[in-house]
């Protein structure tokens, strides 16, 4: 194996986009380090395979595999350390003439990303979204004929700080509206919802 790929893995260059992918999503710090993984740290990861093309083709010397190894740890810490977060709480309800499983089918057509399984049995769930309001942490609940989603928290990435209201009407924007749309469609903001409440190893794709 060729010197970069072999300190990743075999799929050491798509490994480190992944990781770069999961930093971004889920805005946990590597080592403590807050910066902010934008997409111009996915444009300098772009350069990986045109390096590690160039260095197959190059007839020039060999760098020292202990020299690549550096870089490429330092690189790797510099793309996924992460990130701008800001939180806040809520216990805003709000009310859809559903049944839970009918609330959770219209929830589950949502997301760029299919849900899991143990999405279908959690009562409280994440929701990512493509944008600076990145993440939303609600509760489904089941009240005779009715269900109800309680929103508990909003999570805001970008350096520049919202009030509570902005985050709010966002919240309500793109994922409260859109569940009482006829039909339910996929929304290109919300990349996936995952149950909250359920052990991660049984998180496997739903068929």
């Amino acid at each position: 194996m060729p010197e970069l790929a072999g300190l990743f893995g075999e799929r050491g260059v798509d490994g480190m986009m992944e990781a770069v992918r999961w930093a971004r999503e889920n805005s946990l710090p590597f080592f403590g380090i807050q910066r902010t993984v934008d997409y111009s740290d996915l444009s300098a990861l772009l350069t990986v395979p045109l390096s590690y093309y160039y260095s197959n083709i190059s007839t020039g010397p060999r760098v020292s595999s202990k020299f690549i190894y550096t870089i490429a740890i330092v690189s790797l810490v510099a793309f996924t350390a992460t990130q701008y977060s800001h939180k806040e709480s809520f216990h805003n309800q709000y009310e859809f003439q559903l049944s839970r499983k009918q609330l959770l089918e219209r929830m589950s057509r949502l997301p760029k990303d299919e849900v899991y399984k143990s999405f279908w049995e959690g009562d409280a769930f994440d929701i990512s979204f493509d944008s600076c309001y990145a993440r939303a942490s609600v509760s489904v609940e089941e009240r005779e004929n009715r269900s109800v989603v309680t929103l508990k928290q909003l999570e805001y990435r970008c350096p520049t700080k919202p009030t509570p209201d902005d985050m709010r009407q966002h919240f309500e924007k793109e994922f409260i509206d859109k569940l009482r749309e006829e039909p339910v469609t996929r929304s290109p903001m919300v990349l996936y919802i995952s149950s909250s409440t359920i052990p991660a190893a049984s998180n496997t794709p739903s068929p």
